[in-house]
């Protein structure tokens, strides 16, 4: 089965990031098992298999952290849990980071922004944390992170 040459991923309706999708040329069509089902049939380790995963990654980071928005989390913006699995928080040991690890090199710089804003967040509320609950000065921030 050939790679088509233009890729269609979906997500129930995140529209806002088409016209951010030109720069990647990918369309919004479909549905998340129906793009994950044709990766597995055509095998992401085939020649044009890993483009297509390097469009998907860039497309997701794109629709899920942009400016004014919130960081990315591991369930994205799709989530549409009430009770999601790790209260959707921001996984900071490595989850987080790995979310924004393709924003440089796939020339997506301001895809950092919300994370950006996260951080000096957590600085401000995270010194308190530091000196009240451990003695010590600067700043502090733990495994999970909400708002």
């Amino acid at each position: 089965m050939p790679i088509p040459s233009e890729v269609t991923f979906g997500f129930g309706g995140v529209l806002a990031a088409q016209g951010h999708l030109n720069i990647v040329g990918v369309i919004i069509a479909g549905t998340v098992a129906e793009l994950i089902g044709s990766l597995v049939s055509y095998g992401i380790g085939r020649v044009g298999g890993r483009p297509l995963v390097a469009k998907y990654g860039r497309y997701l980071l794109i629709a899920s952290s942009r400016q004014g928005s919130q960081a990315s989390t591991l369930q994205g913006i799709w989530n549409a849990d009430r009770t999601p699995p790790w209260n959707s928080n921001w996984t900071t040991n490595i989850n987080t980071q790995m979310n924004y690890w393709p924003a440089e090199i796939t020339a997506l710089p301001e895809c950092h922004e919300p994370l950006i804003a996260l951080v000096e967040d957590l600085a401000v509320s995270g010194r308190h944390t530091a000196r009240v609950y451990y003695g010590a000065r600067g700043w502090t921030a733990h495994h999970n992170v909400d708002i």
